[in-house]
């Protein structure tokens, strides 16, 4: 760790109890709410934008100031400010300023990193359980509240798809309401997309029964040239309340289908200091490389089953089963190779391989509750959870062909001659068929007149894949000490054990390297005094690396476990009311990267690849004079990086501006809302990198403006 990161966290937890204080007799309280069957919707902070409790795991919901991680829980507000049709994911979590993405058209493409570290979308939680979200685009109108959370907590989530480290990303969906309600939402974006929305809730009689249900019809083109999309969903979300217990199911279908999705610039075969000598002019080239009857669509189908029990005044029991199909029945898809400073590329596409399935199911089960031993409270929760992810592939049958281009990067005319490959009927075989099982043992213990509170965890958790099984206790340790009724100062460790496999355009591709223990440290301060609240902390990431090895095979590059990286950096997140009329949310973090222990010794000491040094997010609300008026902007800052292991391909750093107004009127009975957002106003051109393996040498070319309109009305 290096040390003055520590020194000016702990400052601030020093100098942050002698600033002015603006207590009242409510700040004195320090008090966790007890655990019960029902959650109770949780208040948001000044502002609207982050509620209070996130959840921590399996632990539930957990008060912003006594939680050892850095989370936050985003509001329906911002899921409102952050609609845009294919983009709404990533719009979203980026708010919180660990989550990195490069640049890319919609949610389909480039996956994020927390803290540096990958993160896949396959591993977003669905109220606290695992393998119920995939790749593609995934709409949010279905979703209440999203919870981002980057820190040392591998104990309290548990395994996920593909075992991302260093945080956790969970959508809590809409629930039943207390009374009838219904909203039409009508939003036009892009060239020509129109998304006709619903949203309607009611309790059923009243015997405690409710229901929701969400959705939405999605179809036009993006502001990108040949990309078009079609989303389209149903939500129903049924429960069902009575004094000692609480039952509920979510049954959700999706269909996606993107054509012409914009894709990643590859640098291959050595061209970078060779053929290619610099970076292509972002402004000149063309915004997609790709024709458009290229394609990735897919189907989603899940269910999420949730019954919980008092079994006493302090305890109760809980059952969870979940379970998610995916079909990915079009994947006419590949990634453009540059070749030269002219700007040539050569893109093949197959209809081999072109369609594949999935099936996930996820079963929890345990007891929680508060019991006392002394002076200290301890809420528990102890439990057993079961991932099971199997795939299969399409090999194809007879018939099936490929097709190849030699393109231009500044001339898109040689694609309009890009002819479709045919694609035969899928003859399936199966890739991975993993099952992660996992023991657990949560408590947190509340003492020292609730200003002391103390996380201990420990998962015994398992890898059981067609290669290999293995198993391995992982801990999840946290202090948090309430200074005063402001201030919180914290410290967190926890060991994740991780596997990757080989990406599917590798030449070992589908093989599952050998399972490995990520480590996290976290220290940080968090405070809130009147209507603002935030947090600083410190953090170290340090985790073994899967690489390109530099050998190729039929042109296709070999992946290997090899040394490790080290991830350490400053995080700040501020959120609430800075006057009657602004509000703010945003922050930054600083990371610095290093590799070492690495078989090829010229990697040692050189930046994970696609790793920003700083990455800073500001979204400003100002309510104006004029009643219901409001304005909205965002401004995100993404620093340089690699786009390479080697450290030879540097991206300049870039800035996005958004730029929106909401105007709220109508009547009591009928309220309206007309919303309007361009997002990258001043049309900014530039290329980000990505940290996953597959982009090594890779380049991602981001959207330029797009505008959206929405009108709302709730009766």
């Amino acid at each position: 760790m290096n040390y003055k990161y520590v020194a000016a966290v702990l400052a601030l937890g020093v100098w942050a109890p002698l600033a002015p204080t603006a207590a009242n007799a409510a700040d004195t309280a320090y008090e966790l709410p007890r655990v019960l069957v029902t959650e109770q919707r949780s208040q948001a902070f000044a502002g609207g934008d982050v509620y209070r409790e996130s959840r921590l795991g399996v632990l539930g919901n957990v008060d912003f100031m006594a939680a050892p991680t850095n989370s936050i829980a985003l509001t329906q507000q911002v899921l409102e400010q952050n609609a845009q049709p294919g983009r709404a994911f990533f719009d979203t979590v980026t708010r919180h300023p660990s989550v990195l993405v490069g640049g890319c058209s919609t949610d389909n493409n480039v996956e994020l990193a927390i803290r540096g570290v990958r993160f896949n979308t396959y591993d977003v939680l669905v109220d606290g359980m695992p393998g119920l979200m995939a790749m593609a685009n995934n709409s949010l109108n279905w979703v209440e509240r999203v919870e981002v959370t980057a820190g040392a907590n591998a104990a309290l989530q548990g395994a996920t798809a593909y075992r991302s480290a260093t945080g956790a990303i969970n959508m809590v969906p809409k629930r039943s309401t207390e009374t009838p309600m219904a909203k039409f939402t009508e939003t036009f974006s892009g060239k020509n997309i129109w998304t006709h929305a619903i949203d309607i809730g009611t309790p059923v009689g009243d015997n405690g029964m409710g229901i929701r249900i969400n959705g939405q019809l999605s179809k036009g083109d993006t502001s990108i040239s040949r990309e078009h999309i079609e989303l389209n969903n149903i939500f129903v979300n049924a429960d069902y309340r009575t004094a000692d217990s609480y039952t509920s199911v979510l049954a959700g279908y999706e269909d996606s289908k993107h054509y012409g999705m914009p894709e990643i610039l590859m640098l291959k075969n050595n061209v970078w200091n060779n053929t290619v000598t610099k970076l292509p002019d972002a402004d000149k080239v063309i915004d997609n490389f790709m024709p458009d009857w290229s394609e990735l669509s897919r189907t989603r189908k899940l269910m999420l089953i949730q019954h919980e029990r008092n079994l006493s005044d302090s305890m109760s029991a809980f059952v969870r089963f979940g379970m998610q199909s995916i079909n990915y029945y079009g994947y006419l898809d590949s990634k453009p190779e540059l070749l030269n400073d002219k700007g040539d590329y050569k893109l093949s596409i197959g209809g081999n391989g072109s369609q594949s399935k999935f099936l996930r199911h996820s079963l929890s089960v345990g007891v929680k509750g508060t019991l006392h031993t002394g002076d200290i409270e301890h809420r528990y929760t102890v439990g057993y959870d079961r991932l099971s992810s199997m795939n299969e592939w399409s090999n194809g049958k007879g018939g099936t062909t490929s097709t190849m281009t030699d393109g231009n990067i500044y001339d898109a005319s040689p694609l309009a001659k890009f002819t479709k490959p045919v694609v035969a009927p899928a003859n399936y075989y199966k890739g991975n068929d993993d099952v992660y099982r996992s023991f657990y043992l949560v408590d947190y213990m509340s003492l020292a007149d609730n200003r002391l509170h103390v996380l201990a965890g420990a998962r015994h958790q398992t890898v059981d894949t067609m290669s290999f099984d293995k198993s391995k206790w992982v801990p999840t340790l946290g202090i948090v000490y309430r200074v005063n009724p402001h201030v919180s100062v914290y410290g967190a460790y926890a060991e994740s054990l991780d596997t990757k496999s080989a990406p599917k355009d590798a030449a070992n591709a589908g093989q599952t390297f050998k399972p490995f223990v990520t480590k996290q440290y976290e220290v940080g301060v968090k405070a809130e005094y009147g209507d603002i609240a935030g947090s600083l902390s410190a953090f170290r990431v340090d985790q073994p690396q899967m690489i390109q090895t530099g050998q190729v095979i039929e042109d296709k590059p070999v992946y290997a476990m090899d040394g490790s990286a080290v991830y350490q950096g400053l995080e700040l997140n501020v959120f609430g009311q800075l006057t009657d009329t602004l509000r703010v949310q945003g922050g930054m973090m600083l990371i610095t990267t290093d590799m070492k222990k690495m078989t090829n010794p010229a990697l040692n000491g050189k930046d994970a690849q696609g790793v920003a040094k700083l990455n800073a997010t500001l979204g400003l609300t100002w309510d104006t004079p004029i009643a219901g008026l409001s304005v909205d902007s965002r401004v995100q800052y993404v620093g340089s990086s690699y786009a390479d292991a080697m450290n030879e391909i540097k991206v300049p750093s870039w800035v996005r501006t958004d730029l929106g107004a909401t105007y709220r009127f109508g009547t009591e009975r009928t309220p309206l809302t007309l919303r309007a957002m361009v997002y990258n106003v001043f049309d900014k051109h530039y290329w980000s990198t990505t940290a996953v393996p597959w982009g090594n040498q890779g380049l991602m070319l981001n959207p330029g403006r797009t505008a959206m309109v929405s009108l709302s009305a709730q009766w």
